[in-house]
């Protein structure tokens, strides 16, 4: 059985930032990449444990910029990924980064949707109306 592995990646040492690795099984999430000029340390270190095309999804939590900036970097050595943004970082992310992304609330949309797979759903005009699966 897989267990959630989290690893600190240390992107600068002064005052002590890091992103994090998170692992569970093959699947491989980085949170908080940082910015541009972490991007040496970071690709170091995320690439001794695996390759940048195993990282299944970036989240971008920061609303800074230059918290985002180690992207290109990350794209250039190999990420095929999603990333996962928030509002805030669209316009860089939607003028500047070739690769898939959705924000933090189309997937808080879809995890809600998933919720509801157990309950039939019927549909009349605009109204969704929710059927319980034991009353049907």
């Amino acid at each position: 059985m897989s267990q959630l592995t989290i690893t600190p990646i240390l992107i600068e040492q002064d005052i002590d930032r890091h992103s994090y690795l998170l692992s569970y099984g093959p699947h491989h999430v980085l949170l908080d990449p940082g910015a541009h000029y972490h991007s040496d340390a970071l690709l170091r270190q995320i690439q001794s444990i695996i390759a940048i095309d195993q990282i299944e999804y970036i989240i971008l939590q920061s609303n800074d910029f230059l918290n985002i900036s180690s992207l290109d970097a990350i794209i250039n050595a190999g990420f095929k990924g999603t990333l996962i943004v928030n509002e805030a970082s669209l316009s860089f992310i939607r003028k500047s980064v070739k690769v898939a992304f959705k924000t933090i609330q189309e997937l808080i949309f879809h995890l809600q949707l998933h919720q509801l797979e157990s309950t039939h759903l019927c549909l009349q005009g605009n109204s969704i109306y929710s059927i319980s699966p034991h009353l049907s």
